[in-house]
């Protein structure tokens, strides 16, 4: 794959704080190790939800990696509920 088709990856924790972005994506599922994952994807990104905690993100990270090949992993939707002016969906 040549550098202008690699993508951003994006890794969360769980569908319902990315699917305000997401819900219009093209989507697949695939099997990385023994877990089945379900990545979202656009023209310039992926998406990746891992679940909670710091061992599923490191298994949604690496799945990401190896399927996708990316110019940069973005961990996101972490840590919103330490502002409660944020709201599902915000960027």
């Amino acid at each position: 794959m040549d550098m202008s088709q690699r993508k951003v990856a994006l890794v969360a924790a769980l569908e319902r704080e990315v699917w305000p972005i997401v819900r219009h994506w093209a989507f697949e599922e695939r099997q990385f190790s023994d877990k089945r994952f379900r990545f979202y994807e656009n023209d310039r990104a992926v998406l990746v939800c891992g679940g909670i905690g710091a061992e599923a993100a490191r298994r949604a990270t690496e799945a990401i990696i190896t399927g996708f090949n990316p110019v940069a992993v973005v961990s996101v939707g972490f840590a919103g509920a330490l502002d409660p002016s944020l709201r599902v969906g915000t960027v």
